[in-house]
Order: C-alpha cells, then structure tokens, then sequence
C-alpha cells in the first residue's frame, strides 16, 4: 500500500504508474487511471512518480507523456525501461528531455544494464547533465562494481531477486549497498 509505504519510509519514494502489464501503449481510459494514480501520489506527498507511454510504433508517445508529467507537477518524473523498446533510442531520450522527465531508468536498449553498458556510457557522456540516466536490469551485487566504473551514473536500480523468485532477496540487497 502506497499509504503505508509513505508512512515507513525515510527515503525519497518514487510509485510506478502502470495500469497493467504488457505493452506501454495504453487506452485512453488505462490513461485516466495514470491520471488519477499521479493525483493520488501527488496529494500524498510521494516524492516522485515512475511511467511511460509509447505509440503503437514504438516511439514516445508525446502528447500523453507530456500530460502526465504536467500532472506530476513539482514530483520526480522517471520514464521506465519501456525507453528500452523504442526503436530509436536516442530520439527517444532527447524527447524525454523535451518533455521534462528528470531520469530515465534504462538498460540502453538492451536486454539488461551489463549489455547496454557502453550505450548508458553514451548517455551518462552526453545526456548526464540533462537527464538522470538510471541503469537497470540485471544489476546484482557482482556487477555493480564494474557497471558504476564504466558508465559514471550515480543512480541505479536493481530488483534484487535471485534464482527465479518472484521475492526481493534481502541478503544481495544488504550486499548490494
């Protein structure tokens, strides 16, 4: 329960907007429910608010994104890994500037952060001072080391969940710190 979270946590807390799994093309009434979650966050005090919206061809969807982010206000605005479906990729990060997103949660394109290492490096060079370039999928504690040498992000995100669980591990989440 977001309430709850709010109410344990000491730390920023970023929500994730989604109405459902599958694909980040949504209906406008799943858009309606985007709408009313980043309200509902807003009202409670939730430090930021994690989306993304894609076209039926793979590229930003501008017009809702930049409704979104309009809604979210003075909140953190993170576009998930839906970037990493786009079929251009760095189109799509310069639109996510344009439109105000504060970070991007990426693998580069790829199937996870250790492939997409160089093209986070890419953007972390280029990007870095416009947009948080956050590398995610497949960080672990045995990787984190090389991914933060490499790519000079100074965010990352990783689940945290080992062996096919469906459950975070909180022993690779102590490891990881």
């Amino acid at each position: 329960d977001i309430l709850k979270a709010r109410e344990i946590l000491h730390i920023p807390l970023h929500v994730i907007i989604r109405p459902r799994g599958g694909d980040f093309n949504y209906s406008q009434s799943e858009i309606d429910v985007m709408k009313k979650d980043i309200e509902f966050c807003k009202a409670n005090n939730i430090n930021g608010v994690v989306f993304g919206v894609l076209t039926n061809d793979k590229k930003i969807n501008k017009l809702v994104n930049k409704e979104l982010v309009n809604i979210a206000g003075s909140m953190s605005t993170t576009f998930h890994r839906a970037i990493d479906e786009c079929t251009n990729i760095d189109g799509a990060m310069n639109d996510l500037i344009s439109l105000g997103f504060k970070r991007v949660l990426t693998s580069g394109g790829k199937s996870n952060a250790q492939e997409g290492m160089e093209v986070l490096k890419g953007f972390q060079n280029t990007l870095g001072e416009k947009i948080i370039i956050i590398p995610g999928g497949g960080i672990r504690h045995n990787n984190l080391q090389k991914l933060l040498k490499e790519t000079n992000c100074k965010e990352y995100h990783s689940a945290a969940i080992l062996n096919n669980s469906e459950l975070i591990n909180t022993e690779e989440v102590k490891q990881l710190k």
